[in-house]
């Protein structure tokens, strides 16, 4: 079996993400999981929109995206002790997907508003269902877990985090006590 090189494997890395995330976005289901009970969320009753009086109407107001603002090139280069290019940014309607480039590889910062704890959830069991064991991390956000990719110098480490109605996923090729330290310093932008 040929061992993915890492530039490879951040990219088999971030397609898993995505697709998980997607198949978690599609999943009409909201019957709780046996992991609910276990997770305190105040996502389920988070309205997704606000509304606002206008001239004596009522209007949704659509939920604000995060940008890479959040989530400076200094701050992340700082807290994952890499020296990183200022991100390359892509949003798609809720999601907005920053990708700095760096050495040993690229650190990818993924935030996505709408999300519920159901979905958080399913994105979660999509993980597992495509080989990445997912932990638990307790005290960070309303809900999060982390999961691993590779080994030695070709591993990457991923924290998602749900806060409210915006899910953060982090990965990148340093070790998980680094991007918890940087989730940390993300979320209050939240």
């Amino acid at each position: 079996m040929r061992r993915l090189g890492l530039p490879e494997l951040a990219v088999a890395t971030i397609t898993l993400a995505a697709i998980a995330l997607a198949v978690a976005g599609c999943s009409s289901s909201t019957k709780p999981t046996g992991k609910a009970s276990s997770r305190t969320t105040s996502a389920a009753t988070t309205s997704t929109s606000g509304t606002r009086q206008s001239s004596g109407s009522t209007t949704t107001a659509a939920p604000s995206t995060p940008s890479c603002d959040q989530a400076p090139v200094s701050e992340v280069g700082q807290a994952l002790g890499l020296h990183l290019q200022s991100p390359s940014s892509q949003v798609t309607g809720t999601v907005t997907v920053c990708t700095y480039s760096g050495s040993p590889g690229p650190v990818t910062i993924r935030f996505q508003s709408g999300e519920s704890s159901s979905t958080f959830e399913a994105a979660e069991q999509s993980f597992q269902q495509h080989g990445e064991p997912t932990t638990d991390v307790p005290g960070l956000g309303d809900a999060a877990y982390s999961s691993t990719v590779g080994s030695g110098q070709f591993q990457d480490n991923t924290i998602v985090v749900l806060k409210g109605s915006v899910e953060l996923l982090i990965t990148a090729p340093v070790v998980l006590d680094d991007i918890n330290a940087l989730a940390r310093q993300i979320l209050p932008s939240i």
